[in-house]
């Protein structure tokens, strides 16, 4: 590819960039409207499909990871994902107001080596998320857990 073509969707600036918000349920029913609404949004992007496809593995990971374990009562809760997309990267912030938890810290390291009798449960998901994407970094604020992925563009 030359220097000259864009990297990313065909916007002048870099810093021109589309942004979504999508408000979830703590519900694993939420899943598939978010998958879907991921797709829409990268297809007006123009997201590469692989490139889609990472972000659509990674979000499911974290997305279920946040309705499965982030609230520790039956209650409904409502969490956000932003999406904002440039011509260099995709950028996906997860916010909850669930209970503070550091994935990076926080969850085990998995052997990746060892044979699957032999692995202790958890960290797995983690590890996959951090393959896929090209940054990841956890803060909690404002009394909420916010994950933030970083996809970018490959020549």
């Amino acid at each position: 590819m030359s220097s000259d073509e864009p990297v990313g969707p065909d916007r002048p600036d870099a810093n021109d960039s589309a942004k979504a918000t999508f408000r979830l349920l703590n519900n694993t029913d939420e899943m598939a409207r978010l998958d879907r609404a991921v797709d829409e949004f990268g297809q007006a992007e123009q997201w590469p499909e692989q490139m889609s496809y990472h972000i659509k593995l990674a979000l499911e990971e974290v997305v279920m990871n946040v309705i499965n374990y982030a609230y520790d009562d039956d209650d409904d809760h409502e969490f956000e994902v932003r999406v904002e997309s440039n011509r260099e990267h995709v950028v996906i912030d997860i916010i909850d107001d669930g209970q503070p938890f550091d994935p990076l810290q926080e969850a085990a390291t998995p052997d990746v080596e060892a044979s699957l009798e032999a692995r202790s449960i958890g960290g797995l998901g983690v590890f996959f998320v951090k393959t896929l994407m090209d940054e990841v970094e956890y803060r909690r604020e404002n009394d909420c857990n916010r994950l933030t992925l970083t996809k970018r563009y490959q020549e």
